[in-house]
């Protein structure tokens, strides 16, 4: 029997018969190049995928540590600025304290009447109105152009309060003169000596150690300087205030509140003729004399007992 091929057949039909033994489906070269790896292609462990996640985690800490480093960035930005804004404000209330002894009185008044508002906000408009010191009894002391240090503060006290200060150390008291038989007798004809006015400047500071700087500045000058401060015992300077000849007080708020609260007060509100505040002094933490809230009290009992009494600033 003839063997009969596909081609000889005439059936209409067009047979394509492929002798390779690879019965799959071939690709153009182009395909074969652009198609992507399949799962499980590749490295038999799998390097292909784990490469690519290795790529999205560092990309993501890498995004994360830019968002933190900028957060940093700007933290660090605006505590500068808080900073600055602080230090700027710091500046600004030092020069204030400082400079307030060479506004004028109105200006200080107003600023004592902030403070006393400050120390006690639960005071009403009128009960307030009661502590406030009036500005006619501060004296302007802005025209004093020196720097006001402890080196100048006699100079200060003797050309401002030139008026209220003896002109020369105080003289003894004479003694009895002794004849042959003993003491002479008092001639009774002679008028008794006229005991001199006794006229006070207060200095106010901030502290003891403060006073008795003050103190070793002052103390050389005409009407010598006395320290009445807590470090004395409040006997000795009742004691010392009724005999002395010191007209100059360094001393502090407390220590003065205590001796004209005392039963036998020997020093009179109406001694104190001049009361100099040491209101340009900063301590090391920059306070002054007026953030102590027993300062200005002590200031208007003066004034109000004595209305010969002025208030001057240093």
């Amino acid at each position: 029997m003839t063997d009969i091929q596909a081609d000889d057949l005439d059936d209409g039909l067009e047979y394509a018969y492929s002798n390779s033994e690879d019965e799959g489906v071939a690709l153009n070269p182009e395909e074969e190049e652009t198609r992507l790896p399949s799962e499980g292609e590749g490295d038999s462990d799998g390097e292909v995928s784990q490469d690519g996640k290795k790529d999205t985690e560092l990309k993501t800490k890498e995004n994360s540590k830019d968002n933190k480093n900028n957060k940093k960035r700007k933290n660090e930005v605006s505590d500068s600025k808080l900073k600055n804004k602080k230090k700027q404000k710091m500046e600004f209330d030092m020069n204030e304290k400082v400079n307030l002894a060479k506004q004028t009185p109105d200006i200080i008044a107003e600023k004592l009447a902030a403070k006393i508002r400050s120390f006690n906000p639960d005071l009403s408009p009128l009960e307030l109105s009661e502590l406030y010191i009036n500005k006619s009894v501060i004296k302007y002391t802005g025209d004093w152009d020196q720097e006001r240090d402890l080196t100048n503060f006699a100079k200060f006290l003797q050309d401002t309060l030139s008026s209220v200060l003896p002109s020369g150390k105080p003289k003894k008291a004479k003694k009895p003169k002794k004849n042959k038989k003993g003491w002479a007798k008092e001639n009774v004809s002679e008028p008794e000596p006229v005991r001199e006015e006794r006229k006070f400047v207060l200095i106010l500071s901030m502290s003891a150690i403060r006073a008795c700087d003050v103190y070793r500045a002052t103390k050389d000058i005409p009407g010598g300087s006395l320290k009445v401060i807590n470090k004395n015992k409040l006997k000795d300077d009742l004691k010392t205030l009724k005999f002395t000849k010191c007209r100059i007080l360094a001393a502090t708020c407390g220590r003065v509140t205590k001796v004209l609260e005392s039963e036998e007060c020997p020093l009179k509100s109406g001694e104190i003729e001049a009361i100099v505040c040491d209101s340009s002094y900063l301590d090391p933490k920059k306070r002054h004399l007026w953030d102590s809230a027993d300062v200005i009290p002590l200031i208007k009992k003066i004034v109000d007992e004595n209305d010969k009494a002025k208030v001057y600033l240093y």
